[in-house]
C-alpha cells in the first residue's frame, strides 16, 4: 500500500527551504523478501537531508507507479544494529526471493547510473544478483544468502562475476578481456542469464558504446547450486560496515528499466 508523506526526494542534500510536493512513501520489511507478485521497474538509492538529518533512502517504482520511499521499520526492530533493509554489514539492498514466470534460465536486463559515487570516495560496489535466496535477511545474527551475479567494481577492474555465498565465502571472477570504465554520470547497461551454476553477462556503457561483451562464468564446483528464484540489487560504500551511513554528503544510485525474467 502506497500512502503520501512529506519527505524529500532526490539527489542531494539542498538548503532549499521551499514547500516541498508529498512523496509517496511505502513500509519496508519481511515481506519485500517473500513476495512473488511482481518485480520493481525501478529503484533507487540516494543520500539525502531529510527531515534535517543525512539519511540513505531507498525508493521504489512498480510498473507505471512512480517512485515510493521505503519506510524502515519500527524503531524496536532496528534496536539490533540492522539497517533499514534488516541486514547487518551490509548496504542499501532491495531484495526479493523469487520473480514471478519459469524456466532452467533467469535472465535480467536494466540501466543502472551513478551520480557522486565512484568519483568521491563513497562508492565501493553495486551488485546485481539472479538464482538468489535471502532467507534470514530479517533475522538477527549472521545472514545467509546465495546468488549468481555481477559486480560492477571500480577498484577491481570493472565488471566482474560473483557467486554470492554467506556463510562460507564469495567467489569473484575475473576482470580480464574487454572492460568498461566506470565512472558517474554514465548510464550502463546491465544483462545476464543465470542457470543455476553459471552466469553470462554483459555490461554495456551506452554513451561509448563500449562493452564487455558477453562473458561466461562457472561457480566453483564444491559450491552448491545456486537454486533460489530471485533477484538482488546492492548498494555497498567505502565505511567500514558497507551500509552507507558515514557521509554527511549526497550520492544517487538509479536502477531503471528492470525487466527480470525466464527462458
Amino acid at each position: 500500500m502506497i500512502t503520501a508523506g512529506l519527505a524529500a526526494c532526490g539527489g542531494g542534500g539542498g538548503d532549499d527551504d521551499a514547500p516541498k510536493p508529498p512523496v509517496l512513501v511505502r513500509a519496508s520489511g519481511p515481506s519485500e523478501f517473500v513476495q512473488c507478485t511482481t518485480v520493481p521497474s525501478a529503484v533507487r538509492v540516494v543520500r539525502e537531508q531529510d527531515n534535517g538529518q543525512w539519511r540513505t533512502n531507498r525508493y521504489v517504482a512498480f510498473g507505471a507507479e512512480p517512485l515510493a520511499k521505503m519506510l524502515p521499520p519500527a524503531a524496536s526492530t532496528l534496536e539490533t544494529g540492522k539497517n533499514p533493509e534488516g541486514v547487518l554489514d551490509h548496504g542499501p539492498l532491495q531484495a526479493q526471493n523469487c520473480a514471478p514466470g519459469s524456466g532452467q534460465t533467469q535472465t535480467l536486463r536494466l540501466r543502472v547510473r551513478t551520480e557522486d559515487f565512484f568519483s568521491t570516495g563513497i562508492g565501493d560496489h553495486l551488485a546485481f544478483g539472479l538464482r538468489a535466496y535471502y532467507p534470514t535477511a530479517n533475522r538477527e545474527g549472521e545472514e545467509s544468502y546465495e546468488a549468481l551475479g555481477v559486480i560492477l567494481h571500480r577498484a577491481w577492474g570493472g565488471a566482474l562475476a560473483e557467486r554470492f555465498r554467506r556463510p562460507g565465502g564469495n567467489d569473484i571472477g575475473t576482470a580480464a578481456g574487454d572492460q568498461v570504465m566506470l565512472q558517474d554520470g554514465t548510464t550502463y547497461l546491465v544483462e545476464m542469464q543465470a542457470s543455476i551454476t553459471q552466469l553470462m553477462f554483459r555490461v554495456t556503457n551506452e554513451a561509448t558504446g563500449q562493452t564487455t561483451g558477453w562473458k561466461t562464468y562457472q561457480q566453483p564446483a564444491d559450491f552448491a547450486p545456486a537454486t533460489g528464484t530471485g533477484f538482488l540489487f546492492a548498494v555497498l560504500c567505502q565505511d567500514n560496515n558497507a551500509r552507507c551511513e558515514a557521509y554527511d554528503r549526497p550520492f544517487r544510485v538509479d536502477v531503471s528499466e528492470i525487466v527480470l525474467g525466464w527462458m
